[in-house]
């Protein structure tokens, strides 16, 4: 029940994987609302049924206590230099409260095998995606997205669409790090990985591939997997002779040249990320010490960012990951992603030294890795498809070391269970 309850709220904020139509209708109805809403009901559950909180004491409970404070800030902010009322500054904030996933998780998955099973869960989840996206391309349309027939054309090839993608690479990581582990040529998770990885090919979705193709080099080299990274390049090379063949496009090697090609001459999509850059420079000089307030400004009804109307430079919150981060919320936003960025890495060495879950630790330290490699377009901190993975990511960490005491009581009588203390349950 706990998995089929955390797994909704995740399709809350993926817009319920764009199956149904109407999830959202502009001031009138939003999905990822009744999400937040079940986030509540769930911490209203585990007050009343947990006796124990000294788990909430941890960095990433401190860590969302500020964010929270600072998100409050900013309401105030909006109101003072837009002039828009309280009221409407929190309504726009209220995607942030996602970030309540984090607490429920705690409790939610509160040890070694229940985590590890529901991140199983995100992996089947992916490929279930992965083969509806191409039934949804090659045949009857299935989705319920502006994109659903396609997002334009990369190297003469029209994009597929496929919804809630930020749960791929989730599910690549994990899948990876169990294969490594695994210590065989051929696994169930090394065919997980594959399908998911190609997957994330088949969306063409650049800095999705070269964020989890940097991260799992980065893995190999840490943990002197030569052979696995030899073997790894190799199956890369065969890629690109198959898509060479079949599509008389090197569409792997294209990912690369052509995000070169666009940052370098300012072209493509990157064209209109510069653009968006220096039409939104003088708003983070202007507003550098208290940030912008643009995170939450609330826009009309109108569909799109239309609604945003005059203030659009000042709230556009799309392919600009630590920029509009500095945007939104200026040199107190600097600080706290720094202390978010170390935390979270000093964190984990904490957790290793008290001997949690080393498959865990690995996956959470790669996966926040990861994050932060995309961060450069996708502003993972702010939107709800990216807040929800980092809570469960926050949550296992966590628990990865209470968990590992309970996995091993099975060795023990019922009444000689090991209890953790409280320093390690924190």
């Amino acid at each position: 029940m706990r998995y089929a309850y955390l797994l909704l709220i995740i399709a809350m904020a993926n817009d319920l994987f764009d199956l149904v139509p109407w999830t959202h209708i502009p001031g009138v109805f939003n999905v990822s609302d009744v999400g937040i809403a079940l986030i509540g009901l769930g911490i209203l559950f585990y007050i009343f049924k947990v006796k124990d909180f000294s788990r909430l004491s941890n960095f990433f409970t401190w860590y969302i206590f500020l964010y929270l404070v600072l998100l409050l800030v900013q309401v105030s902010v909006a109101s003072f230099n837009y002039s828009q009322s309280i009221f409407d500054g929190l309504i726009a904030a209220r995607d942030q409260f996602y970030y309540l996933l984090f607490p429920l998780s705690l409790f939610a998955l509160n040890d070694v095998r229940k985590i590890k099973k529901f991140l199983n869960i995100l992996s089947i989840v992916s490929v279930i995606l992965i083969f509806i996206s191409i039934v949804n391309y090659f045949g009857p349309t299935l989705f319920y997205h502006r994109w659903a027939d396609g997002h334009g054309v990369r190297s003469g090839i029209v994009r597929a669409y496929i919804p809630a993608m930020v749960i791929l690479p989730f599910g690549a990581i994990w899948e990876f790090i169990k294969y490594l582990d695994e210590k065989k040529i051929f696994t169930h998770s090394l065919l997980m990985f594959l399908i998911i990885f190609s997957g994330i090919l088949f969306r063409q979705s650049r800095i999705f591939i070269l964020g989890v193709t940097v991260t799992l080099v980065l893995i190999l080299i840490a943990r002197r997997h030569f052979k696995v990274l030899v073997g790894f390049g190799l199956f890369s090379l065969i890629l690109i002779i198959l898509l060479e063949f079949t599509t008389d496009q090197n569409l792997l090697l294209n990912v690369f040249y052509t995000a070169y090609i666009d940052i370098a001459q300012e072209e493509g999509t990157w064209e209109g990320r510069l653009q968006q850059i220096r039409a939104s420079f003088d708003i983070v000089l202007e507003n550098f010490w208290t940030g912008s307030g643009g995170l939450v400004i609330r826009g009309s009804h109108i569909p799109g960012w239309a609604s945003l109307g005059s203030l659009l430079d000042v709230a556009l919150n799309t392919d600009l990951g630590y920029w509009t981060w500095v945007k939104f919320f200026g040199f107190p936003g600097i600080v706290l992603i720094t202390i978010l960025i170390i935390g979270f890495y000093l964190y984990a060495w904490k957790i290793k030294n008290l001997g949690g879950d080393p498959q865990i630790i690995n996956f959470a330290w790669y996966y926040f890795t990861y994050v932060l490699l995309i961060m450069v377009t996708i502003g993972t901190l702010t939107i709800t498809r990216g807040i929800v993975l980092l809570c469960i990511i926050w949550a296992s960490l966590v628990n990865a070391t209470q968990g590992e005491v309970q996995v091993q009581s099975t060795k023990y009588d019922s009444k000689e269970l090991p209890v953790a203390s409280n320093k390690e349950d924190r």
